[in-house]
């Protein structure tokens, strides 16, 4: 019994290692979804309050992330985020593909139930070992 019980913990807690190499992640390119008239992505843009994060995507399928400062009738003035200071970007209106509020999100609660479920294996994996080496 306490052989069984050994070789079986062997491979449950070798399982998982072996299970992690054969996921694969399938990429698409992603496409902006909305061409829309620049004057509804100006009203748009006139609804969102100065200081709040931004998505937009211009022409060339170009990315901009970033913090609105100030909205024309013309453009729109974006203070991209990066790790290395760049100076506020003006994208005109006519340069638009999709404009959308970026609202970060907390993974607060995903970390929780990842670290309660990390500390409930470890916690059975060690009584387990033991249960086989008290055990017989």
């Amino acid at each position: 019994m306490k052989r069984f019980i050994a070789s079986l913990l062997c491979v449950l807690l070798a399982a998982p290692g072996c299970a992690t190499g054969m996921t694969r992640v399938q990429t698409t390119p992603r496409t902006p979804v909305s061409t829309a008239d620049p004057s509804v992505l100006g009203d748009f843009a006139r609804q969102l309050p100065l200081g709040s994060r931004v998505r937009v995507t211009v022409t060339g399928n170009r990315v901009i992330r970033g913090t609105l400062l100030k909205r024309t009738d013309q453009a729109l003035v974006i203070q991209p985020r990066a790790r290395i200071a760049e100076p506020p970007v003006e994208v005109p209106f006519a340069n638009l593909i999709s404009l959308e509020q970026d609202m970060p999100s907390s993974n607060t609660g995903r970390a929780v139930a990842i670290g309660v479920g990390v500390g409930v294996g470890a916690a059975l994996g060690f009584l387990l070992l033991i249960a086989a080496a008290l055990g017989d």
